[in-house]
């Protein structure tokens, strides 16, 4: 699956370790960690199951309400858009003053 001693990507990474939480989700038994309090969903048990969908519902809330407020904050100090005109002439120009790419536009002589 992933060559050999190859570090692997963040992709990877995220799907691997995403994978093992919902097989604990799925096929956990609370005989073999005690401390779980529920088995998995293969067993019957739907409660383990709920709480992670739950977790994830409010970890999605969390940052979109984050995000929303750090948005506010941000329109309170400066616009979230550029004007037209800026686009139009462009964003290296009207933001920063200097050309970005000179020698595509023939400017560099």
């Amino acid at each position: 699956m992933f060559l050999r001693f190859r570090i692997p990507t963040l992709w990877e990474e995220f799907s691997i370790r995403l994978f093992w939480i919902y097989s604990i989700n799925i096929f956990g038994k609370s005989s073999i960690n005690p401390v779980a309090k529920w088995d998995g969903l293969v067993y019957g048990e739907w409660r383990l199951f709920v709480a992670q969908i739950e977790g994830i519902l409010i970890t999605i809330v969390i940052a979109v309400v984050g995000t929303l407020i750090c948005v506010a904050i941000v329109r309170i100090f400066t616009t979230l858009r550029v004007t037209d005109r800026e686009e139009r002439i462009g964003l290296d120009i009207s933001q920063h003053g200097e050309n970005a790419y000179p020698s595509f536009n023939g400017m560099d002589q």
